[in-house]
């Protein structure tokens, strides 16, 4: 699974509140489901230097097969679909996708320009 940087931050923030208190019992629970969510690999992010001109969007799809995408796709039907634009394969397999990351979490923009 892969954890967007705010959401570790939060749930880091609030894991360290809840051991500076000493909360008892479930809250141990808690406490160490959030540190394993914490440790978690990070999704990867593409080369986007690699990436054709047209290309916004980036993300490995339910096969771990990463494509490019002119317009930003939507996960339907357990997949990434595009309504308009290009797709296409951006030579990544599922090699490429540690184990541990959900694809649909690997969705990318493409960065702005400097």
């Amino acid at each position: 699974m892969s954890i967007p940087d705010e959401v570790r931050t939060a749930i880091l923030n609030c894991t360290k509140l809840v051991r500076n208190r000493g909360f008892p019992g479930d809250l141990v629970d808690v406490i160490m489901l959030l540190d394993w969510l914490q440790s978690q690999p990070t999704a990867p992010e593409p080369d986007w230097s690699q990436a054709p001109e047209w290309a916004q969007w980036w993300a490995f799809d339910t096969h771990n097969v990463g494509f490019w995408y002119a317009e930003e796709p939507h996960v339907m039907a357990g997949k990434w679909e595009s309504n308009h634009g290009m797709i296409v394969w951006d030579g990544a397999y599922s090699d490429d996708l540690p184990i541990g990351i959900d694809w649909r979490t690997t969705l990318r923009k493409r960065p702005e320009a400097a």
